[in-house]
């Protein structure tokens, strides 16, 4: 997240006018889809788009580094379960058992 910069900004002449933000999960498939459909909106290039990863893909990263038709960044959610599985935010051994009752 430190390093993130806006790719394809050299190739839109226009400052981004409106920012649209996606939340990317492990669903390639679907991500390709709402990309192939951003492709088609009208004024798009004027746009920064923002993908907001929770989980690290190297096919996801392949697949929104393709992107030409749009400026865009990507950034890591930086305590993701996939490398804190074993504590916050994942199930810590120290933590109540998730179903527990309140008066338990």
């Amino acid at each position: 997240n430190e390093q993130h910069y806006i790719r394809n900004s050299h190739k839109f002449d226009k400052t981004p006018f409106n920012v649209i933000v996606i939340q990317v999960h492990k669903r390639i498939h679907y991500l390709r889809i709402l990309i192939d459909s951003l492709r088609s909106v009208r004024d798009i290039e004027s746009c920064l788009v923002i993908f907001s990863h929770d989980h690290y893909d190297d096919d996801i990263n392949r697949l929104v580094q393709s992107i030409d038709f749009v400026p865009f960044t990507q950034i890591f959610y930086p305590f993701s379960n996939q490398i804190w599985f074993k504590t916050f935010p994942g199930q810590s051994a120290n933590d109540c058992p998730r179903d527990v009752s309140k008066a338990k």
